[in-house]
């Protein structure tokens, strides 16, 4: 079974879009991927998950999301899809639809997903 965080319960701000609605962050060890922050339904709250990778010096990665159910990211079987940002060694953000799920995937060193659904 795939290691996930379930984001549930994250704190809401507020329910005006536009506002921060969720928030969460995990890490992915060297060589690693990241737990999969799995995201409440956010369709009726936000138009946008901003994502961050935050690789630390020397360090590379990227980040996947998946539509794929919860039930299947659950069970190891969701398809991934990789950002446009591609492998990165500097911090860098980018929009994504709405997702069911994020991670981060560490080609090297840790790196430090971020997330605010908006």
């Amino acid at each position: 079974m795939p290691n996930t965080t379930d984001m549930t319960k994250a704190p809401e701000s507020n329910d005006v879009k536009g506002s921060v609605i969720y928030e969460g962050s995990v890490v992915a060890q060297s060589g690693k991927d990241s737990s999969a922050l799995v995201l409440p339904d956010l369709a009726a709250k936000c138009r946008d998950i901003i994502v961050s990778l935050k690789p630390a010096a020397g360090a590379s990665g990227y980040v996947q999301y998946t539509v794929s159910k919860k039930s299947v990211v659950a069970a190891g079987q969701a398809n991934w899809f990789t950002w446009d940002n591609g492998t990165v060694s500097a911090i860098a953000s980018d929009l994504i639809g709405l997702a069911t799920a994020v991670r981060a995937i560490s080609v090297s060193g840790l790196c430090t997903l971020e997330l605010r659904a908006v």
